[in-house]
């Protein structure tokens, strides 16, 4: 009797191994093959300014019969079947909400039923976004005075003339038109209103200058 117990238990430990090791290789045997899907993703611009918005489209052919997607760093709207192409379409907007530099990436797994085979794509864009330049304020700059004089000498006036600019909140000021205007005899500083036209919005500044 003891031999049978020992018996069973070697013939109950050998049942059990194979029980594993048919397990562990069926476990092997059936995860799906990996193939890689092309995915391309519509041309952005390089360069966006801070508050414009883009809308990205991802195009993949079709493997399979169920997918899953996601985007990273947009907000995907939807995504479909053309059946006139053969793909899976599958949009998502981007909006620049402050500068940086942005990888806008789009991935997709789709599995082919009962052959175990799973496709997996992806594809990326890069974009940049800046702050606007914006005009901040104007200058009269370069400014030669010259005195007109009286019959008896004495000076009656000073013409003052130079060059404005347009002062950028990229810290730069770009030349923007001649100005010709006079001083009193007795002045020394005045304000002078310049008036400038950017992209059809007129801007007026009031400028000191000194002779």
């Amino acid at each position: 009797m003891p031999e049978r117990k020992e018996t069973m238990k070697r013939i109950a430990f050998i049942i059990t191994l194979l029980s594993v090791y048919f397990c562990a290789f069926v476990g092997v045997s059936a995860a799906p093959d990996q193939k890689n899907a092309d995915v391309t993703v519509s041309d952005t611009p390089a360069v966006l300014n801070v508050g414009e918005t883009v809308i990205l489209t991802a195009a993949t052919g079709k493997h399979g019969s169920s997918y899953n997607d996601n985007w990273n760093n947009a907000v995907k709207s939807i995504t479909e079947f053309d059946p006139n192409t053969g793909t899976y379409i599958s949009k998502a907007e981007f909006t620049a909400q402050k500068a940086g530099i942005y990888t806008i990436s789009y991935n997709i797994d789709m599995f082919a039923g009962k052959s175990g085979i799973a496709f997996s794509g992806k594809a990326e864009r890069t974009i940049k976004v800046i702050s606007p330049v914006t005009i901040i304020g104007a200058d009269i700059r370069d400014l030669v005075i010259s005195p007109f004089y009286k019959a008896d000498g004495s000076i009656k006036s000073y013409s003052a003339s130079g060059t404005t600019y347009a002062i950028w909140s990229d810290n730069t000021a770009k030349p923007y038109s001649s100005i010709f205007f006079f001083f009193g005899p007795d002045e020394t500083a005045k304000d002078i209103n310049v008036t400038l036209n950017i992209n059809s919005i007129q801007y007026t500044y009031t400028v000191a200058v000194k002779r």
